[in-house]
């Protein structure tokens, strides 16, 4: 089927009240281990890598390569930019075929984070792609990123007056959520009051270190995407190690990385399955 546009699955998301889940890549392993799991599970997905990640290939081989496997599978995938940083992050991804963005301006004073914001959108919009915008910081390490602090939390009454100056698309909230693999509890009490506020798309990043019970939870409150990406990295180096401890002469690296790919798929279709479940 090849890569579909990300407006598309997020409008299909929202009609069917399905949560899509947005796993990311850093290999052509990574991608196959997804794409295979959706198939099998029959469940719309979004790869997604940051600038960082990108920096192993390029924006275009990943585009031509997730592209290439979607093409070969019975499976509705679209690819996303996850944390862009810069306007030039956003425009390499936008100009090699990404048709979703994410522009992290978090870390900036928040009218900054406004203006950049909306400078992306306007550019994005332009040539039909959609954007997803963080307000509020979500804690714990991504890349070479660390936020430390846990209390920055999205401002319920700063949203509306967000969505409405910049136009974004999506918007990734920090409700106690964390990028890694600590379990945290979300203040589902905030998130209520940001749905109050508006009606903009929302996105959890963090995915790895939510429950399973506050997974299915988060259905309830027009929640369209949910990141999932230090459970899968974690599983592909485990898998390896012990793929080594097993047999430290193995050299079969076709073998041994058809092997680690199914663990990473284990985990991929677990992940699905939660978000289909009532």
């Amino acid at each position: 089927m090849g890569i579909v546009n990300t407006k598309d699955l997020i409008e299909m998301g929202l009609k069917n009240k399905m949560i899509i889940p947005a796993f990311n890549a850093h290999n052509i392993e990574m991608c196959r281990s997804i794409l295979e799991a959706a198939e099998e599970e029959n469940y719309p997905v979004i790869i997604q890598s940051t600038p960082k990640s990108v920096e192993l290939s390029s924006y275009k081989v990943l585009y031509s390569v997730v592209n290439e496997l979607a093409n070969k599978k019975n499976v509705t995938c679209a690819l996303h930019l996850d944390h862009g940083k810069t306007f030039d992050n956003i425009k390499n991804a936008v100009f090699s075929g990404f048709n979703s963005v994410m522009i992290d301006g978090s870390m900036l004073e928040y009218q900054e984070n406004v203006n950049l914001t909306k400078e992306t959108a306007e550019f994005a919009h332009t040539l039909g792609v959609i954007i997803e915008a963080e307000l509020g910081e979500i804690s714990g390490k991504e890349d070479d990123n660390e936020v430390k602090n846990q209390n920055n939390l999205t401002s319920a009454e700063l949203v509306e007056d967000f969505h409405k100056k910049t136009k974004c698309d999506m918007l990734a909230v920090s409700i106690g959520n964390s990028h890694g693999l600590e379990k945290k509890e979300l203040d589902f009490e905030l998130l209520k009051e940001i749905r109050k506020k508006t009606d903009v798309p929302l996105v959890i990043h963090g995915g790895s270190g939510i429950g399973e019970n506050d997974l299915k939870y988060l259905k309830e409150y027009k929640i369209v995407k949910i990141n999932f990406s230090s459970e899968l990295k974690q599983k592909m180096i485990e898998a390896y190690g012990k793929v080594y401890m097993s047999n430290n002469n193995e050299y079969d690296i076709v073998t041994t990385t058809n092997k680690v790919l199914e663990e990473v798929k284990k985990v991929v279709k677990n992940k699905i399955r939660i978000l289909k479940s009532n």
